[in-house]
């Protein structure tokens, strides 16, 4: 989860003069419903443009919550989020903290590619560090909760992770319930 600009959301006027790439709207709950429309307007959308915006699917109904979790969680000292800390061994559950890697694609070792540099090569070197933190729990821990199955988490996010697991439950049920609803079309 990225940390918010603030709670409200700032929107900005989307650029006129700039080509944009038709974005189809899909109604969830339609779909469930059996609304062949709809039904095809996602089938449309999953084979003709490979992407499209998803409405009334239950997860809005966590934004709140999981954006207050990782405000809470981002207003933490670094003393308390660095145990959590998703580290160099591959992990991508965790706290990822601002700065730690090194995206300027400029900026390579000639012998080693980027990905295999450790994180004392990449500060090392001169060039542009990421602005993004995150944390990211893995599912497993959410679905297993209150057990253990990658890594513990920060308090801010323990607290909630009543909400991290409905959250999760609810995507997954969206991506269960969704592809067997898009069969061919002739």
């Amino acid at each position: 989860m990225v940390a918010p600009q603030s709670s409200s959301y700032p929107r900005t006027d989307f650029p006129e003069d700039l080509e944009c790439h038709p974005l189809l709207v899909v109604d969830f709950a339609k779909v469930k419903s059996g609304d062949e429309q709809e039904i095809d307007q996602l089938y449309k959308a999953c084979t003709a443009l490979g992407f499209f915006y998803l409405k009334n699917h239950g997860v809005e109904d966590f934004t709140e919550p999981m954006f207050d979790m990782g405000k809470a969680t981002f207003d933490l000292p670094d003393e308390e989020l660095m145990p959590f800390e998703q580290g160099d061994s591959g992990m991508s559950a965790g706290y990822k903290k601002a700065g730690l890697n090194n995206v300027d694609a400029k900026v390579r070792s000639p012998t080693r590619p980027c990905f295999l540099m450790s994180r004392a090569d990449a500060f090392a070197r001169q060039g542009n560090l990421d602005t993004v933190h995150f944390i990211n729990v893995a599912k497993d821990d959410a679905l297993a909760y209150p057990d253990v199955k990658q890594r513990t988490y920060p308090r801010t996010v323990v607290e909630r992770m009543d909400t991290v697991t409905s959250f999760v439950r609810t995507c997954a049920s969206i991506s269960v319930s969704a592809p067997p609803l898009v069969h061919p079309r002739d």
